[in-house]
């Protein structure tokens, strides 16, 4: 029943989304030199693309479908007037049309972007920008914002996403409890019971990378992890104490900031202590100590800006002979000085 609930909840979000997306059409820029439209080149087609790709980075939501497209034939000198976006529009079956030009001079740059609605047959917005002639790539990154508030204050498109200010030097402290399990000549005499860990993570900036709702970045620590374990049905009776010291290197993806997917590597130290009740002699107690390696794939929930709850799930390879590999499942609760 769960699973079906799941799947209806999953569909009709899917549709939600679906019903409030936005396609939207745009047309190559004129490229000119004198002021209005009377220009004496329209080869914009890649102003228009970076434009084009600045709008898009600002939707979180994923939910407008920006296209751009060539002229057709019946518009080679370009979108210039009403009738020319409504040609347009007709010819691409376009919800919405953005065209308009950018104007060079010697010292500025200056451009102006028209939003055209064939359903009303009407412009219903007009964006101006200037800025100096060698400032192209920010003066369309600036119209795409304009553009992309007013679709989000009249047409229902997600608020304009803010690009994250980077951080640095910070720190996270971890604890986890769980329960691990050996595998192969090891699982049939050694079973895992419970295991706990602590570690600290330092972050020396963050984000390394950003795209529209993800965030890349890297961090570093040193974690401390107690497994208990004890025999398997029919071999003597025993207690384990393992103690792994381990130094992860992790790589996080962050979604929306409450998301975080991340994957780290890790040398390790192992120390196995083994408490043995013999049946004919006193109770027996062996120590052994040895490197290793292993990984961890983890999912984390953000509560607030301080703390995070989170699902891990792992391998350790242990340097012994034969190799032990025990594989730890656990919950986590972290804790983030901000």
């Amino acid at each position: 029943m769960s699973f079906r609930v799941l799947f209806f909840v999953l569909l009709w979000s899917q549709c939600a989304v679906s019903l409030h997306s936005i396609s939207i059409a745009i047309a190559p820029l004129i490229i000119g030199s004198d002021s209005a439209f009377d220009s004496t080149s329209f080869s914009g087609y890649d102003e228009s693309r970076k434009f084009r790709n600045y709008l898009l980075d600002l939707d979180q939501q994923d939910t407008l479908k920006a296209k751009l497209h060539r002229n057709p034939e019946g518009l080679a000198g370009g979108v210039s007037t009403i009738l020319d976006a409504a040609y347009f529009c007709q010819y691409y079956a376009a919800e919405f049309l953005i065209y308009g030009r950018i104007r060079y001079t010697e010292e500025y740059a200056d451009i102006v972007l028209k939003l055209y609605d064939p359903g009303r047959q009407e412009l219903i917005g007009t964006f101006y920008g200037k800025d100096a002639a060698t400032e192209l790539e920010r003066l369309l990154e600036d119209s795409a914002k304009k553009v992309y508030v007013y679709l989000s204050e009249t047409l229902g498109l997600a608020p304009l996403w803010i690009k994250r200010e980077v951080e640095r030097s910070l720190w996270d402290f971890q604890g986890r409890l769980g329960w691990w399990t050996t595998a192969g000549k090891w699982r049939q005499s050694l079973a895992g019971i419970a295991s706990m860990e602590a570690g600290a993570y330092f972050t020396p900036i963050y984000p390394l990378w950003e795209r529209r709702s993800w965030q890349l970045g890297g961090r570093f620590g040193f974690s401390f992890e107690y497994q208990l374990g004890m025999n398997t049905h029919g071999d003597e009776s025993f207690t384990f104490h393992g103690l792994g010291f381990s130094f992860p290197v992790e790589a996080v993806f962050d979604y929306r900031e409450e998301h975080r997917f991340a994957a780290s590597v890790f040398p390790l130290l192992q120390v196995d202590i083994l408490n043995q009740d013999r049946k004919y002699s006193a109770t027996w107690t062996g120590v052994s100590v040895s490197g290793g390696l292993g990984s961890t794939l983890s999912y984390r929930f953000q509560l607030d800006v301080k703390h995070a709850i989170g699902f891990a799930t792992g391998w350790r390879l242990i340097f012994y002979r034969p190799l032990r590999s025990h594989f730890p499942v656990s919950l986590f609760y972290e804790y983030s000085l901000r």
